[in-house]
């Protein structure tokens, strides 16, 4: 094998008990009950175990992941304990709507030392405009009662927020929210984007280069004024570290997309993260008809593979080619070998961020 892939697992497939209306999934079915057997489970763990030396990395996905069920998670680290490597170190991580959490989950989680990131907008009214249930009702209450469960039994918890024209507008009360109300220290973006239109639910919310660029330095001035080195802010964190020619640690700043692979629950995979699940031009193979290191062989030599790393020729000769790697592969204007939606706003605010940091230290 070459570069070590990481699994991101549908365990559930699409299924989930929201019916967020800008889910990239919002066309699939999310209703049926679909749970990865639990022989297909252990192949994977036990394949995965054997393909790399050191330590590994599993991401639980879905839909909704929780829906499995706790004997299900249970489970899944057992088998981890019988297949991994003397001193090899396995790392779990959920990333959850939340509104699950209870206190047999969140002592399951702290014991066996998963990670959770959980999926809020903001504050009440930016979360429950689109993050709604099966009865078109808010999710706010649940997510954040799942939250503070978690905090109680001390587990850090990392914040993913979707970012729509819609929540731009309540920028500072959903910061505000987030690290004074929550009492959160990791915060993560995503903007919505649906370049084709597909979503007719949310034709009228995608984030513009403009927004955008807006939204990330509100978010900037923000958090300089906060003066909170314990606050991260994954976005500006790599914004920095490009600036500064450090490590960019994100797949969407770093050119990495090509080292995750996606596992649905029937063992379909996929290649780069679970926003390609279900996509034909990412298909790689079937964990149930072949081995994982078959799987994983064969994308090396994909054509796929080479289209994802390929870089336009304006992107070859940019000053933060090295710190940016045309964006998002599911953000690609075209495709996935096209052009960065949000080219324009990322060079805005990596020059904007880097006059910040010369004023403030009075570098030439």
């Amino acid at each position: 094998m070459s570069d070590k892939m990481t699994p991101i697992i549908k365990i559930v497939g699409d299924y989930c008990n929201l019916r967020c209306m800008y889910c990239f999934y919002h066309g699939k079915d999310q209703s049926t009950l679909t749970i990865m057997s639990y022989g297909l489970l252990e192949k994977l763990i036990k394949e995965y175990t054997k393909l790399y030396e050191g330590n590994l990395t599993f991401n639980w996905h879905g839909g909704e992941p929780l829906l499995a069920g706790l004997p299900f998670f249970k489970e899944i680290v057992n088998l981890q304990d019988i297949y991994k490597r003397n001193g090899q170190i396995i790392r779990n991580t959920v990333q959850t709507n939340a509104t699950l959490i209870n206190n047999e989950w969140a002592e399951f989680f702290k014991r066996c030392n998963f990670h959770i990131g959980v999926s809020i907008d903001g504050a009440e009214k930016s979360h429950n405009r689109f993050r709604r249930n099966n009865n078109q009702e808010g999710s706010f209450k649940e997510t954040v009662s799942g939250i503070k469960i978690l905090q109680k039994y001390d587990i850090k918890v990392g914040i993913i927020q979707t970012v729509t024209r819609e929540n731009i507008k309540y920028t500072q009360e959903n910061f505000n929210f987030f690290f004074n109300d929550l009492g959160i220290k990791s915060l993560g973006i995503n903007a919505y984007l649906d370049i084709m239109g597909n979503n007719k639910k949310m034709i009228d919310q995608s984030v513009s280069n403009e927004d955008f660029a807006f939204f990330l330095k509100s978010y900037i001035d923000l958090w300089l004024i906060r003066d909170d080195s314990t606050v991260q802010i994954r976005e500006i964190d790599n914004f920095i570290a490009g600036i500064m020619e450090k490590q960019v640690t994100s797949c969407n700043f770093n050119g990495s997309c090509t080292k995750f692979f996606c596992i649905n629950y029937n063992g379909k995979i996929y290649s780069s993260c679970d926003r390609f699940s279900g996509q034909q031009e990412m298909f790689i193979g079937n964990l149930n008809q072949e081995s994982l290191l078959e799987i994983l062989n064969q994308f090396d030599k994909n054509k796929c593979k080479l289209r994802i790393n390929s870089l336009p020729d304006n992107c070859i000769f940019c000053e933060w080619k090295q710190v940016c790697h045309n964006g998002c592969t599911y953000h690609r204007m075209g495709g996935i070998d096209g052009k960065y939606y949000y080219c324009k706003a990322r060079k805005e605010i990596f020059s904007y961020l880097r006059e910040k940091i010369r004023s403030t230290y009075k570098l030439n």
